[in-house]
């Protein structure tokens, strides 16, 4: 992604940003890595999320995605790749415990180690419940894609966020009519890059 910065682009390929361990359990399968990192890139890079940033009390940031409309496809060729890993905790985001000594997160000690097909009951939960209801999948057109980064899935992500803000601006000016007046509000919604998302995890 080139809004990345380099540093956070070199963070996420050495699956080190936020000291954050997908092998909490046993070690990850290359194919689940490298789809948690096209998530993750995604996650920290897209100009695309703002219509779905919502504002968290957690101590670690102060706004987060939430409910972005992701495709189906998307999700299942995720959920593909690591449907036969293992996890201690059904959500990321909230349920892990973190060391002292490493700084990393790691299995509360009444948890025990089950393959993602017995965590989760399907593609669609896996998505959903992983990052605390972050994604919501969704049947194409209106949702998002982070598995192909093409400028074809690109432009379509760009499409999706726009008609996604127009509605947000409708909501608050009650008519149509009034959308043209927040034109620059539209467009900052649906283009700007978060630049401080907080820590995620």
């Amino acid at each position: 992604m080139s809004c990345c910065e380099h540093k956070t682009m070199r963070s996420v390929q050495d699956s080190l940003l936020y000291g954050f361990n997908h092998s909490h359990c046993k070690p990850m399968s290359q194919k689940c890595i490298n789809m948690f990192k096209r998530e993750l890139c995604f996650y920290e890079c897209s100009p695309h999320v703002g219509p779905w940033l919502v504002k968290t009390q957690s101590l670690r940031r102060r706004e987060r995605s939430y409910l972005v409309p992701l495709c189906e496809e998307d999700c299942n060729k995720w959920y593909e790749a690591c449907k036969n890993e293992e996890t201690c905790v059904r959500d990321w985001s909230v349920e892990f415990e973190w060391s002292e000594v490493s700084g990393m997160n790691v299995c509360p000690a009444d948890s025990s180690c089950e393959l993602f097909s017995n965590v989760y009951k399907d593609a669609s939960d896996f998505c959903h419940a992983i990052w605390d209801g972050g994604w919501k999948v969704e049947k194409a057109p209106r949702c998002m894609h982070f598995v192909a980064v093409d400028e074809r899935s690109k432009e379509h992500n760009q499409r999706v966020a726009r008609q996604a803000a127009e509605e947000i601006i409708r909501r608050l000016s009650g008519t149509c009519s009034a959308c043209s007046q927040f034109s620059g509000l539209v467009f900052l919604l649906s283009l700007t890059i978060p630049l401080v998302f907080g820590i995620r995890y």
